[in-house]
C-alpha cells in the first residue's frame, strides 16, 4: 500500500496521538520527534516524520 501523502499537511496542529492514528490509517510508518530530538538521516518513502512541541502538538509533518 502506498501511503496517502495528502494527509501529511493535515496533521500539523493536532495532538500527537491523533496525528499518529491518522497517519497510520493513511498507510504511513510513523516516527515521532520531540523538541531537540536527533534523527537518523536515512530516507524512507513510507515514513511520516512528526515533529511535536513540549505540549504534544504536531508542529511539522513530512515524508522521509
Amino acid at each position: 500500500m502506498t501511503p496517502d501523502d495528502t494527509v501529511l499537511p493535515t496533521l500539523v496542529d493536532l495532538p500527537v496521538d491523533e496525528a499518529e492514528r491518522r497517519a497510520t490509517d493513511a498507510g504511513w510508518r510513523v516516527r515521532m520527534l520531540g523538541p531537540g530530538a536527533m534523527a537518523t538521516m536515512d530516507y524512507r518513502t513510507d515514513r511520516a516524520n512528526l515533529e511535536h512541541d513540549e505540549s504534544g502538538t504536531v508542529v511539522r509533518a513530512y515524508q522521509g
